[in-house]
Protein backbone atom coordinates (compact mmCIF):
# COMPACT_ATOMS: atom_id res chain seq x y z
CA UNK A 1 0.00 0.00 0.00
CA UNK A 2 1.41 3.36 -1.01
CA UNK A 3 1.44 6.32 1.36
CA UNK A 4 -1.27 7.99 -0.75
CA UNK A 5 -3.48 4.88 -0.54
CA UNK A 6 -2.93 4.65 3.21
CA UNK A 7 -3.94 8.30 3.65
CA UNK A 8 -7.03 7.81 1.46
CA UNK A 9 -8.08 4.76 3.50
CA UNK A 10 -7.46 6.57 6.81
CA UNK A 11 -9.45 9.60 5.64
CA UNK A 12 -12.33 7.38 4.53
CA UNK A 13 -12.41 5.32 7.72
CA UNK A 14 -12.28 8.36 9.97
CA UNK A 15 -15.25 9.87 8.10
CA UNK A 16 -17.21 6.62 8.53
CA UNK A 17 -16.32 6.00 12.18
CA UNK A 18 -19.55 7.42 13.60
CA UNK A 19 -21.46 4.95 11.39
CA UNK A 20 -19.62 1.94 12.88
CA UNK A 21 -18.17 0.30 9.76
CA UNK A 22 -17.23 -3.38 9.85
CA UNK A 23 -13.60 -4.02 8.97
CA UNK A 24 -11.45 -7.07 8.30
CA UNK A 25 -8.13 -7.25 10.14
CA UNK A 26 -5.44 -9.62 8.79
CA UNK A 27 -2.89 -9.09 11.57
CA UNK A 28 -4.58 -8.10 14.81
CA UNK A 29 -1.91 -6.99 17.28
CA UNK A 30 -4.03 -8.18 20.20
CA UNK A 31 -5.17 -11.59 18.90
CA UNK A 32 -3.63 -14.38 16.84
CA UNK A 33 -6.38 -14.88 14.29
CA UNK A 34 -8.00 -12.99 11.45
CA UNK A 35 -11.16 -11.23 12.38
CA UNK A 36 -13.96 -8.90 11.39
CA UNK A 37 -14.82 -6.19 13.87
CA UNK A 38 -17.19 -3.26 14.06
CA UNK A 39 -15.31 -0.01 14.53
CA UNK A 40 -16.88 2.35 17.02
CA UNK A 41 -15.60 5.76 18.06
CA UNK A 42 -12.88 4.83 20.55
CA UNK A 43 -9.11 5.09 21.09
CA UNK A 44 -8.82 1.40 20.06
CA UNK A 45 -10.47 2.14 16.70
CA UNK A 46 -8.17 5.11 16.14
CA UNK A 47 -5.17 2.88 16.86
CA UNK A 48 -6.36 0.36 14.27
CA UNK A 49 -7.05 3.05 11.67
CA UNK A 50 -3.66 4.68 12.20
CA UNK A 51 -2.00 1.30 11.64
CA UNK A 52 -4.26 0.19 8.78
CA UNK A 53 -1.39 -0.81 6.50
CA UNK A 54 0.58 -2.73 9.13
CA UNK A 55 -2.42 -4.79 10.29
CA UNK A 56 -4.07 -5.29 6.90
CA UNK A 57 -7.24 -3.42 7.82
CA UNK A 58 -9.90 -3.20 5.10
CA UNK A 59 -13.44 -1.94 5.51
CA UNK A 60 -16.42 -3.81 4.13
CA UNK A 61 -18.23 -1.42 1.79
CA UNK A 62 -21.15 -1.63 -0.57
CA UNK A 63 -20.40 -0.99 -4.24
CA UNK A 64 -22.27 1.95 -5.72
CA UNK A 65 -23.98 -0.52 -8.05
CA UNK A 66 -25.69 -2.10 -5.01
CA UNK A 67 -27.71 1.03 -4.22
CA UNK A 68 -31.43 0.51 -3.99
CA UNK A 69 -33.89 2.59 -5.97
CA UNK A 70 -34.78 4.41 -2.76
CA UNK A 71 -31.12 5.23 -2.09
CA UNK A 72 -30.67 6.55 -5.62
CA UNK A 73 -33.77 8.72 -5.23
CA UNK A 74 -32.55 10.04 -1.86
CA UNK A 75 -29.10 10.90 -3.24
CA UNK A 76 -30.69 12.62 -6.24
CA UNK A 77 -32.86 14.70 -3.90
CA UNK A 78 -29.92 15.53 -1.60
CA UNK A 79 -27.66 16.49 -4.50
CA UNK A 80 -30.05 18.84 -6.25
CA UNK A 81 -27.51 21.57 -6.92
CA UNK A 82 -29.88 23.60 -9.10
CA UNK A 83 -30.40 27.04 -7.73
CA UNK A 84 -27.38 27.04 -5.42
CA UNK A 85 -25.71 30.39 -5.86
CA UNK A 86 -23.02 30.39 -3.19
CA UNK A 87 -20.08 28.05 -2.75
CA UNK A 88 -21.05 27.64 0.92
CA UNK A 89 -24.48 26.30 -0.15
CA UNK A 90 -22.81 23.88 -2.56
CA UNK A 91 -20.37 22.68 0.13
CA UNK A 92 -23.17 22.12 2.63
CA UNK A 93 -25.22 20.18 0.08
CA UNK A 94 -22.16 18.09 -0.89
CA UNK A 95 -21.38 17.23 2.72
CA UNK A 96 -24.95 16.00 3.24
CA UNK A 97 -24.56 13.62 0.27
CA UNK A 98 -21.20 12.32 1.58
CA UNK A 99 -22.66 11.82 5.06
CA UNK A 100 -25.57 9.88 3.58
CA UNK A 101 -23.22 7.66 1.54
CA UNK A 102 -21.10 7.04 4.64
CA UNK A 103 -24.19 6.12 6.66
CA UNK A 104 -25.12 3.57 3.97
CA UNK A 105 -21.53 2.21 3.77
CA UNK A 106 -21.32 3.03 0.04
CA UNK A 107 -17.95 2.96 -1.73
CA UNK A 108 -18.15 6.38 -3.40
CA UNK A 109 -14.33 6.68 -3.42
CA UNK A 110 -13.78 3.45 -5.37
CA UNK A 111 -11.79 1.70 -2.63
CA UNK A 112 -13.03 -1.79 -3.59
CA UNK A 113 -11.52 -1.77 -7.12
CA UNK A 114 -8.31 -0.31 -5.66
CA UNK A 115 -8.04 -3.30 -3.29
CA UNK A 116 -8.33 -1.05 -0.21
CA UNK A 117 -11.79 -2.32 0.81
CA UNK A 118 -13.79 -5.53 0.59
CA UNK A 119 -17.25 -5.87 -0.89
CA UNK A 120 -19.77 -6.23 1.91
CA UNK A 121 -21.85 -9.41 1.68
CA UNK A 122 -25.60 -8.92 1.30
CA UNK A 123 -27.20 -8.23 4.66
CA UNK A 124 -23.95 -7.36 6.48
CA UNK A 125 -25.25 -3.90 7.28
CA UNK A 126 -28.76 -3.52 8.65
CA UNK A 127 -29.86 -0.50 6.69
CA UNK A 128 -33.33 0.86 7.29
Amino acid sequence: MTQEEKELLRKDLLARLSYCPIVHVDKNPFKDNLMDIELKPSPYSLLLINNCNEIGLKPYLRPMSSMTKEERTKIAALSNFNGLTKSAEFAECSSVVVDYCNSRHLDYRGLIPMGLALEAPDGMYKIE
